[in-house]
């Protein structure tokens, strides 16, 4: 049977528990990441869809006295339109933050 010399196995075993501990660390601190950043995201995504929520109530409410205090009937289906326009975008942009939202849920569990 042959003998390693004492130094040679001590400074092989010292590297393998090196470089098992480094991985480990890189792996945790590369899982605790992408834990933030996705929870940036959705915090971020979050925050801009009701900001977005306040400015179509704005626009909403704009409009509606705006054409109130029209008489004209024509012009008032005209607002009436625009009105049903901006209701439409808005759950338009509803359903894609929402898709976008369970994509990113998703793709966090999914990894």
């Amino acid at each position: 049977m042959q003998k390693v010399p004492f130094h040679i196995a001590t400074t092989t075993t010292s590297y393998y528990y090196y470089y098992y501990y480094y991985y480990y660390y890189y792996y945790y601190y590369y899982y605790y990441y992408y834990y933030y950043y996705y929870y940036y995201y959705y915090y971020y995504y979050y925050y801009y869809y009701y900001y977005y929520y306040y400015y179509y109530y704005y626009y909403y409410y704009y409009y509606y006295y705006y054409c109130y205090y029209y008489y004209y009937y024509y012009y008032y289906y005209y607002c009436y339109y625009y009105y049903y326009y901006y209701y439409y975008y808005y759950y338009y942009y509803y359903y894609y933050y929402d898709y976008y939202y369970y994509y990113y849920y998703y793709d966090y569990y999914y990894y």
